[in-house]
């Protein structure tokens, strides 16, 4: 882990010797001869650590100094290392710890140097992530702000304009992408920021044909008089830097009497969210017309296709082929898998891998209380006195003729559990738990978590709904396709940077596929992400990756797994755990594989074959899949061998 280190020594000696040492190991450093100069050239510049020796020669002393860092809010959080040629009394550790320095030092112990250094430095580097999770909340935190802001503009403007609360409130959660209110001769009489946005702040006291013209827009407003209209596509061009939008309007007439003219709401939503449009202004239609909701099913069928499961180790082959097997079936099903693994991934797979043609309905069964729950799943009947069909449908009807997928489904408690049970045997509900059930066709998928490390549970299993699900899927975890890490993280990297041109460093994705990853492929996602936010040009080395990540690259170079040199460019070069070392590239394999046979080593197929391997990865430059293509045998066979061998 390289850093930016601030040495602050008035001994031209020590300033030598430190300097020369840090720089070795690779860190950068600048040198100050007194405090005032160090606090200077510390607020001028970035630096990861701060060296400060105790005893200046003149002006402010070495506590002085840490404090003074500590007061300033752009260096508080980094360490500052106090030094001295001598051991200081406890009282003078005290006073050090109180100024706000991380360690101390004696003077000539490089060996120590080296180690809190590099302590120092992860300590640094993990504040710093912690950093960069807090800004990534703040602007989640602001971006929702925005949105509430937004559904507070459209509850205003629709209590201005007359329509009724009821309308306003289910509106305003929807959050459409704009709001304009006009007359029966299509001048608008407002818009809300979000229509600023699209057609420029002076949009009020304009018409219709000005906004969208060449269009007909203006006509279809204009014909709805006493009904909504709804489905007129406009596509607005690029401008100012700002994409083109492709947008549905619907527009709904307002109450009207002598005091208030005839007025019309229009509302642009995305064309991709049509659906939610009509569920939030509901309007006549049961649900979305299947014409407008078959390009979406038919993108969702191709993001969560089983194939898209990424990976070809033997384990995934045969991961990905229950999963299509599970997709083209209608059995209900229990998800098992270690935090990280995708189990919500790999239900929308089962689903949009099949031909049902309903909706695929998610709930988290351990986000909500025990009444609000079952309300939530199986829906209210109404009150006595109410018309028939008055209460409100649960997500099972939602789920009509698609897939009721239980999330967390062990938190169920045990009423709720035994309600599903009878679901599953019967294929059929009693929203209040009395009376005539509704037959219903929904496939029920349900997930549990395990533990890190945990078995899947077969037999005795405590979950109440387990005995139900004759169908049980356990989604393998990275320790077992480990094969697959440098694919998904190369996945992962184009689908979170499409068209950057990003590229790993082969040190990078080597040190990558040696993590444990005991977060799964999530925590591969988020250190892809990461990285990308992280890296300035169009390579990613291990200093962009998690600290993680680069504290387990330090073991490696420690371990003797990893060399550091020789370097080409930045990146460092592998070596096999082997005898002789070997560079995992070009000549050193040639010279060292020569074909001709050595007539005092023993008749060995494995030598042969350890051989071979060799050979190949140096024939394709280190790149295993074109090694194993090369040698004609599948990836999974060839990595096996690479194990069977001590190859890494």
């Amino acid at each position: 882990m390289m850093g930016q280190i601030l040495l602050i020594e008035d001994d031209e000696g020590t300033q030598t010797l430190v300097r020369n040492r840090l720089m070795d190991l690779g860190h950068e450093v600048v040198v100050a001869g007194t405090g005032a100069l160090g606090l200077l050239e510390a607020r001028a510049g970035s630096f990861d650590l701060f060296l400060v020796d105790i005893i200046l020669g003149s002006g402010i002393d070495g506590y002085e100094v840490c404090r003074r860092f500590k007061a300033i809010p752009q260096l508080h959080f980094t360490p500052v290392v106090l030094m001295s040629a001598q051991l200081k009394t406890r009282e003078e550790l005290h006073r050090g710890y109180e100024a706000g320095c991380g360690a101390y030092l004696i003077k000539g112990d490089i060996a120590l140097l080296e180690d809190v250094v590099r302590a120092m430095l992860r300590i640094k580097s993990l504040q710093d992530d912690l950093a960069l999770q807090n800004r990534m909340l703040a602007d989640r935190n602001r971006r929702l702000r925005e949105e509430r802001q937004r559904g507070a503009d459209l509850e205003s403007a629709l209590r201005e304009t007359g329509v009724r609360s009821s309308v306003f409130r289910d509106l305003a959660a929807g959050r459409p992408e704009a709001l304009l209110v006009i007359d029966v001769a299509g001048n608008v009489h407002h818009a809300d920021r979000g229509a600023q946005d699209l057609f420029g702040q002076d949009v009020e006291g304009r018409t219709l044909g000005s906004l969208v013209p060449g269009s007909s827009f203006e006509a279809f407003a204009r014909d709805a008089r006493a009904e909504s209209r709804e489905g007129y596509r406009i596509e607005l061009p690029a401008r100012s830097g700002r994409r083109g939008r492709s947008l549905t309007a619907s527009i709904h007439p307002m109450p009207s009497d002598k005091a208030r003219p005839l007025m019309k709401v229009i509302l642009l939503v995305d064309a991709g969210k049509r659906k939610a449009a009509a569920d939030m202004l509901r309007i006549r239609e049961k649900g979305t017309p299947r014409a407008e909701s078959g390009v979406l099913r038919e993108a969702a069928r191709e993001v969560y296709h089983p194939r898209r499961i990424v990976g070809e180790t033997e384990s995934t082959r045969a991961f990905r082929q229950r999963v299509e097997g599970l997709a083209a079936s209608s059995e209900a099903a229990l998800l098992m898998g270690e935090p990280g693994v995708g189990l919500g991934f790999i239900a929308r797979a089962i689903h949009f891998g099949g031909s049902r043609s309903g909706a695929f309905v998610p709930i988290d069964c351990s986000s909500m209380p025990v009444e609000d729950l079952a309300s939530a799943i199986f829906g209210e009947t109404g009150s006595e006195g109410q018309a028939e069909g008055a209460g409100r449908p649960g997500l099972i009807h939602q789920a009509e003729g698609g897939t009721l997928f239980l999330e967390n489904a062990d938190e169920l408690p045990d009423e709720l559990a035994n309600r599903l049970a009878d679901l599953l045997e019967t294929g059929g509900i009693q929203p209040d738990g009395k009376g005539e059930g509704d037959s219903l066709d929904v496939r029920i998928l349900a997930s549990r978590a395990l533990e890190a490390g945990a078995p899947a549970l077969n037999g005795n299993d405590p979950m109440k709904l387990a005995h139900q699900f004759s169908v049980r899927l356990t989604v393998p975890t990275l320790a077992v396709r480990r094969g697959d890490v440098r694919a998904l993280a190369l996945v992962h990297l184009e689908r979170s940077a499409p068209g950057r041109g990003l590229t790993f460093t082969e040190d990078a994705l080597w040190t990558i596929e040696q993590y444990p990853w005991k977060g799964n492929e999530e925590e591969l996602k988020a250190c892809v992400e990461q990285a990308i936010m992280e890296v300035e040009g169009d390579r990613i080395g291990v200093e962009h990756l998690t600290a993680a990540i680069q504290a387990h690259h330090e073991e490696l170079v420690s371990n003797g797994r990893l060399s550091p040199l020789p370097r080409r460019g930045n990146q460092a070069r592998l070596r096999l755990d082997s005898d002789p070392p070997l560079s995992l590239r070009g000549e050193p394999y040639r010279r060292a594989c020569a074909d001709a046979p050595n007539v005092e080593e023993p008749v060995s197929l494995q030598l042969y074959e350890r051989r071979a391997l060799i050979r190949a990865l140096g024939e394709t430059d280190g790149d295993k899949l074109a090694a194993a293509k090369l040698l004609h045998i599948g990836k999974s066979t060839f990595y096996r061998k690479l194990k069977t061998h001590g190859i890494q």
